[in-house]
């Protein structure tokens, strides 16, 4: 059955409307989010690479950002919260495992990377439905706030967020490798408040980049998105940084 590009079918009504319309003749409802679907292109797996390349590049991060913010997609943010799991068991196998290890450094480097790959993907069950369920919880305020963007695009704008953290903690486990606890002390509170200082930065950059991102995702503004942003992040101040630090 051949589909009419030409027409679009009001959410509201029901109704059939020539595609030149942005508003519903019958009924008076916009239909610019319905054009704006329709004209978005299809983001595939080998787009998707390249969106998570680009938001390590500093000569390409704005521009991939703003494609990001105009046309989320999951696959890309699936990948980048896999990331997160990667750089995060990369810093417990370092200092566990690696810090008295013997043989050279490309054993240890060869170690680190085969580790740190295989131990992120057993923190994805864990990662994936937090991920999801953070993601509604901000799709859900930003609703209440007259957000227009949907749960799949909130959900693929939060996972490329996440490039900050990954940085974040991929430079925190170079600074833990040399001067961090070893063995046992790296569950003291010592460890834990020095792990949860050094990775601040990188998940407020996080929320500045969700910030930015609601505004056009949702069509909120500055101040609506701050305050979805802001809630959403005091929340996981409150169940993950503020008990390390205090």
């Amino acid at each position: 059955m051949s589909v009419d590009t030409a027409v679009l079918e009001c959410p509201s009504c029901g109704e059939r409307v020539p595609s030149e319309y942005v508003v519903c003749p019958y009924c008076g409802y916009s239909l610019v989010e319905v054009i704006e679907k329709k004209i978005k292109p299809r983001i595939g797996i080998r787009d998707s690479l390249g969106r998570v390349v680009g938001m390590f590049h500093y000569k390409h991060f704005r521009r991939t950002f703003n494609d990001i913010k105009y046309n989320p997609d999951r696959k890309g943010a699936f990948l980048m919260v896999y990331l997160v799991c990667v750089t995060f068991a990369g810093s417990l196998i370092s200092k566990l495992f690696l810090s008295d290890a013997g043989g050279g450094i490309l054993t240890i480097i060869l170690m680190y990377l085969l580790g740190s790959l295989g131990v992120g993907l057993l923190l994805l069950p864990l990662a994936i439905p937090t991920w999801y369920v953070y993601s509604f919880i901000v799709w859900g305020i930003a609703k209440l706030l007259d957000g227009k963007g949907t749960y799949s695009e909130t959900l693929g704008l939060l996972g490329y967020t996440l490039s900050p953290v990954v940085v974040n903690q991929f430079l925190a486990d170079i600074i833990l490798l040399i001067i961090g606890p070893r063995g046992s002390a790296l569950l003291s509170y010592e460890a834990s408040t020095m792990f949860a200082a050094l990775n601040l930065p990188g998940f407020l950059a996080a929320l500045y980049l969700a910030w930015l991102g609601l505004i056009e995702v949702h069509r909120l503004s500055k101040q609506y998105s701050a305050a979805v942003v802001g809630s959403f992040g005091l929340g996981i101040f409150l169940i993950f940084i503020f008990p390390l630090i205090f």
